[in-house]
């Protein structure tokens, strides 16, 4: 992981490059290599952080995350505690944070992660 870090340090730094060192300052190489890879794919989703639910009750606002691309519906978060329930075997195996997840939550949180 020092190498990683160092590789990270080097690059100019985005909120991408920042997201991505604080992930790599918490998680073992495995875990790493799993979180970067969805990292790289959040460019396919967007957050709708104003998303209603019901109609009915305009005022109950959440976080949902589209696909630009496909009708894949909406991965909708209630708060910020809560998880994404996309099938990713990955996800649930190793309990980490999904590219949903990733754009919904803004980054990475290490609570979304099973301590090592």
């Amino acid at each position: 992981m020092k190498s990683v870090i160092t590789n990270l340090e080097q690059q100019p730094q985005t909120y991408d490059t920042k997201d991505l060192m604080e992930a790599a300052g918490d998680l073992n190489l495995p875990t790493y290599t799993q979180y970067q890879s969805y990292h790289e794919r959040k460019s396919n989703y967007y957050a709708d952080h104003e998303h209603v639910v019901d109609q009915a009750f305009p005022q109950n606002v959440c976080t949902a995350v589209h696909g630009k691309v496909g009708d894949e519906p909406p991965r909708v978060f209630l708060n910020k505690a809560s998880r994404c329930g996309c099938p990713d075997p990955d996800r649930v195996a190793n309990e980490c944070m999904c590219v949903h997840e990733i754009v919904g939550k803004g980054g990475y949180n290490r609570n979304f992660f099973l301590p090592r």
